[in-house]
């Protein structure tokens, strides 16, 4: 609680003033939350302070955003943020897995080394064989043993956007089907 106090003094927040005549002080209480890292270890106790509803509402008009501290974790992927730039991986989501082909597809976001892999299995999954399975098996062993990898953006004053694209006209061998592909690049991360 200290600690917050602290830094609405330091921020200069709030300026201390009389209450003019025929106004209502607002009440105020203290809320503390635990706030835990993505492996649900405890990262800090923190305090806030818990305003009435009437001036919620008032603050939400005047102001779009709400400082709530670095994003660590969100929709199962992890977020680091340091000096050196933002690191995004989902490790925690690998070692929770529940269901196997959605799942892969879901960890493309942050692990395009299996995109072709995990793309070639969900072409299968209407009319899956057991060769199909066990490349999707596979891919997530694969997976299972890389779980710290991720994407690094570097942080950089010089960020350039790249694009890729790829096509091959009737190369699949099982229908002749046309293929083609695209990613970005955004610094040093790759994303599509």
């Amino acid at each position: 609680m200290n600690e917050e106090l602290e830094s609405i003094e330091k921020n200069n927040t709030w300026e201390l003033t009389t209450l003019p005549p025929g106004k209502k002080p607002i009440g105020v209480n203290w809320v503390y939350k635990t706030k835990y890292k993505s492996n649900g270890e405890i990262e800090r106790l923190k305090a806030s302070f818990e305003m009435i509803n009437e001036f919620r509402e008032d603050m939400a008009t005047e102001f779009e955003m709400t400082d709530i501290g670095l994003m660590s974790y969100f929709l199962g992927i992890e977020v680091q943020q340091t000096e050196r730039g933002i690191f995004i991986n989902q490790q925690r989501y690998v070692e929770d897995f529940k269901g196997l082909v959605g799942c892969l597809r879901y960890l493309t976001a942050t692990r395009p080394d299996i995109m072709y892999a995990v793309c070639l299995v969900s072409r299968f999954m209407e009319e899956s064989r057991q060769s199909h399975l066990q490349a999707a098996k596979r891919v997530l062993r694969y997976v299972i043993g890389t779980t710290s990898i991720g994407i690094l953006y570097n942080a950089s004053e010089d960020l350039k956007l790249v694009g890729f694209t790829d096509s091959d006209w009737a190369g699949d061998t099982e229908g002749r089907r046309s293929t083609s592909g695209y990613g970005f690049q955004l610094g040093t991360g790759f994303f599509s």
